[in-house]
């Protein structure tokens, strides 16, 4: 259990890295409670495979892509750390 843990952390990571979103940037949103609620979706989530499968993909894979949003339930958190850190981008 414990190394299922960790591989389902880890890939939330991977994912956030993958979409050039900063950690601490998605620590941020809602005092930190939407990454926790975002780590708890990916402890529960059976599409696993799926999620693996899009992280090999090519690095151009956009945020709105359809295999994101058709798989992830965690693709609407994803899409507001993203509005978040281009905000601070363009402050």
């Amino acid at each position: 259990m414990h190394k299922y843990v960790i591989s389902q952390a880890a890939r939330l990571e991977c994912v956030l890295a993958r979409l050039a979103i900063a950690p601490v940037r998605a620590a941020r949103l809602d005092a930190g409670e939407a990454l926790l609620f975002a780590h708890k979706v990916c402890l529960g989530c059976p599409r696993t495979a799926a999620c693996d499968r899009w992280l090999r993909q090519s690095a151009d894979c956009a945020i709105e892509s359809a295999p994101l949003a058709s798989f992830c339930p965690n693709a609407a958190f994803f899409q507001r750390c993203a509005a978040v850190a281009e905000a601070y981008q363009t402050v």
